[in-house]
């Protein structure tokens, strides 16, 4: 009744990938919660700056921290934990935004 055919295809298909990154801006605000609160401050930014592919502001209320979506999380989680951990407590505040304009 019904005849079989075997009939053998081939897809080829190229599919080229650009990666992008993503670039985000955070602004982040450090109230470590002791008398003596400029210390910390002051260390925690200069661990911030000392990652070359950021770029990092800071002013009298807040620091800016510009880059890579990925490079800008894995550089907070490491550098706040120092503070989050400590022998007193701290509180972060923290905006984001993306994707972040050319610059600071």
């Amino acid at each position: 009744m019904y005849e079989t055919m075997r009939i053998s295809v081939r897809f080829t298909t190229t599919v080229s990938c650009v990666a992008m990154s993503t670039s985000i801006s955070v602004e982040l605000s450090l109230y470590p919660l002791t008398p003596d609160y400029k210390p910390p401050i002051r260390a925690f930014i200069a661990r911030l700056k000392a990652n070359t592919k950021l770029q990092v502001v800071s002013n009298t209320m807040s620091t800016q921290i510009q880059g890579d979506y990925d490079e800008v999380w894995d550089t907070l989680k490491r550098e706040m934990r120092p503070n989050l951990t400590g022998a007193y407590r701290v509180v972060f505040a923290a905006k984001f935004m993306g994707p972040a304009e050319k610059s600071l």
